[in-house]
């Protein structure tokens, strides 16, 4: 049997990466930059994430300019999530691997993996983005109106994410089905005069457009709707420039906000997203936020910015589909192999084989072990997924 599998993992593992790079859009869009040494679920890996910069005069002089101190902030990714998909072989399904016919246990497997780790990276985004554009409820990239810009959508989150200092490479949409269907109509992208090629046209396929590479991914989640008794009649307090706190209060207020629910303020064009869940008491609620108050890059106020006064009106978002304008660093993903998967489950009558694919950084884990009567295999993978620059990432609402 060990010669036998010796020859087969490495088989069902090729069989089984192709179908991963197929299902995994995100990965290799977001930024997976970092170490693939063996680690433990649970273990942190340190993101580095530096501050922006000011210049300053220069002074000729006997002695150089003082040299600031630079600001380096850790972001802590965690290696949260580990998940296997079990599945058992016949001796039958070994001959036809052995021969080198794909076998669908397998790829059903590596697919229920690739999109668990989709919809991680999917889930951090939703959580942690604030900037938006798009109208809920209506889907984006329709054909517009006349003296209405095409992709207007798009056209919108080039510029919050310029606004925000986003550099103008590595940008990509990753949209669901309906998002592109409309995007796929819009003659700006199938004219080849205007598109600058008939890809749209002969494959369906939209490339890269007005600053963007556009995907299509079929597990883009939707966003509900705060748990509140009114998404609309609130009031918010007085509350300073910079300040990531608030209290919201209105006649009648009960329910709770979650991580990712989104809101407005009367007077301020900034959308704000919730980071930490809370329940209303006494019909108020006390709500933690992201961005600070009338602050832009950097946490820095805006120019003249005076705050919220009290007794405006906060606003949350409803229900509504969800693509996604980023870019690629604004997401941190690390993949890891086991510490344990050594000599260790091969002395309990085990066998392990790992390998890398080269497309995603994924380093998926074969596991063999020998049951009652039968054979049980395993596709695991240990990962963890974090935003490290929320402010570059736009939602595209629909």
């Amino acid at each position: 049997m060990p010669n036998s599998l010796a020859t087969l993992m490495p088989k069902i593992l090729a069989a089984a990466l192709p179908v991963l790079r197929e299902n995994c859009v995100l990965p290799r869009l977001v930024n997976t930059n970092y170490s693939t040494d063996a680690a433990k679920q649970g273990q942190e890996v340190t993101i580095p994430v530096t501050a922006a910069k000011v210049t300053q005069p220069v002074v000729p002089g006997a002695f150089s300019n003082s040299t600031p101190d630079i600001v380096i902030s850790d972001v802590k990714l965690n290696l949260n999530y580990w998940e296997e998909v079990p599945f058992y072989l016949t001796d039958k399904d070994f001959e036809e691997i052995d021969s080198g016919m794909v076998n669908d246990q397998v790829s059903e497997a590596a697919r229920a993996i690739a999109n668990s780790v989709n919809a991680s990276i999917f889930a951090e985004m939703y959580m942690a983005s604030y900037n938006s554009v798009g109208v809920p409820g209506t889907t984006p990239f329709a054909i517009p109106g006349v003296g209405q810009p095409s992709a207007k959508e798009a056209i919108d989150a080039k510029k919050l994410l310029g606004r925000w200092l986003a550099p103008e490479t590595d940008r990509y949409i990753v949209m669901n089905d309906e998002a592109e269907a409309n995007a796929l109509g819009l003659p700006l992208f199938q004219q080849a005069l205007q598109a600058g090629t008939d890809a749209t046209v002969r494959d369906g396929r939209i490339d890269r457009k007005l600053g963007f590479d556009w995907y299509k991914d079929q597990i883009v989640p939707t966003a509900s709707a705060p748990l509140l008794s009114t998404l609309t009649t609130a009031t918010v307090g007085t509350t300073a420039v910079g300040a990531k706190s608030a209290i919201l209060s209105a006649g009648v207020l009960t329910g709770s906000v979650k991580p990712g629910d989104t809101f407005k303020v009367a007077g301020d064009v900034q959308d704000y997203v919730i980071t930490a869940s809370a329940v209303a008491s006494g019909n108020q609620i006390a709500i933690s936020f992201e961005p600070g108050v009338n602050t832009r890059a950097g946490g820095l106020p805006i120019a003249g910015a005076t705050g919220w006064t009290s007794a405006l009106a906060a606003t949350f978002t409803p229900a509504h589909a969800l693509s996604f304008a980023f870019h690629k660093n604004a997401v941190a993903c690390a993949f890891r192999t086991m510490s344990d998967s050594g000599s260790t489950i091969a002395e309990l009558g085990g066998f392990v084989e790992t390998m890398v694919d080269p497309f995603t950084g994924m380093p998926l884990r074969l596991e063999v072990r020998r049951e009652h009567k039968r054979t049980r295999w395993s596709l695991d993978l240990l990962w963890g997924t974090k935003a490290t620059r929320r402010e570059h990432i736009a939602r595209i609402r629909g």
